[in-house]
């Protein structure tokens, strides 16, 4: 499982304060996959509905979101080894309505003096409380990438009206009237998703607005769900099998979606709990493992040999 993929050495690569694979470490990952057999997760999951059962040592690469780095680093690379990937889209994003809340807050703490804040207000914000001394964030790269650890793993398991409301006054006191420039993350364009889906490149559905459907009615959800798929549909002109559930750490509460992906015509659905996917596992329920970015491919073929994940 992936999400964006940037050049390697370049200003968004050297002061990401997240993981980000690069390039190189993608097609490290590509390199190590030797001896595996490779499929899109359309085929492995067809595989399991015609067999009753998934070969060993099958592997299928997704991405979430729909991030432009897809198209300009991954996409080339996985023509070159002639690997197929899905890709699960936030419509939202794609049509200019909406950036990811988690890139803002990256911005937002690039930008910010973290020796002039009231951190006090800050744990307030996210309800961090504790019986022993705060953690006292400084401006150091280390320090920075643990607050947006911290706070990432916090605002995502929010309802989005909560996380909204939280972002707005971390800006208020981070920035106060400053603006956040957010024109080097970008999303792909329509364009871009219709020449690759003719060039071994699947797409699924990821919501409009990146939902968090643990918080989600199950009528908000459906339209929600639906809009995305018909539009990507409509757009590739074909078929859309797969959904990927935002955030997807909610692994038995989206239990309750199953009837309703189903009565959609999704043929599965994907989570984010590391793990195989045998021919018994739950098809809308599927397990995804990430890999840690290394250009290191031995590294890379023993994290796929033990399902390991970070």
């Amino acid at each position: 499982m992936y999400h964006d993929v940037v050049e390697e050495g370049s200003t968004q690569h050297k002061q990401s304060l997240v993981n980000r694979d690069t390039n190189k470490t993608f097609e490290a990952n590509l390199k190590a996959l030797k001896g595996f057999r490779i499929l899109s997760l359309e085929d492995a999951v067809a595989e399991i509905r015609q067999e009753n059962e998934l070969i060993d040592d099958t592997i299928a690469i997704t991405f979430d979101d729909g991030y432009r780095g897809v198209y300009d680093y991954a996409y080339p690379l996985l023509r070159e080894y002639n690997i197929p990937a899905t890709v699960f889209l936030t419509n939202d994003w794609i049509n200019g309505k909406m950036v990811p809340w988690w890139e803002e807050l990256e911005l937002l703490v690039k930008q910010t003096d973290f020796g002039s804040i009231s951190w006090e207000n800050i744990y307030r914000i996210l309800n961090i409380t504790s019986n022993e001394t705060p953690i006292r964030f400084d401006n150091s790269i280390k320090s920075k990438k643990k607050f947006i650890q911290l706070a990432r793993s916090i605002l995502m398991k929010l309802c989005d009206d909560d996380r909204t409301g939280a972002i707005l006054k971390i800006k208020e006191i981070f920035l106060e009237d400053q603006n956040v420039n957010l024109d080097d993350i970008k999303a792909l364009s329509w364009d871009q998703i219709i020449e690759m889906s003719g060039n071994n490149i699947f797409f699924g559905a990821h919501t409009c607005s990146h939902l968090n459907l643990s918080f989600t009615d199950l009528t908000t959800a459906e339209e929600e769900i639906v809009t995305s798929k018909s539009e990507i549909e409509c757009k590739i002109n074909g078929p859309v099998k797969g959904f990927a559930y935002p955030y997807g750490y909610d692994y038995e509460g989206y239990n309750k979606f199953r009837p309703i992906l189903g009565k959609i015509g999704f043929d599965y659905a994907v989570t984010a709990y590391a793990g195989y996917n045998y021919k018994d596992t739950d098809l809308y329920r599927l397990y995804r493992s990430a890999m840690p970015p290394s250009e290191s491919v031995a590294i890379a073929r023993r994290l796929y040999y033990l399902g390991l994940s970070t």
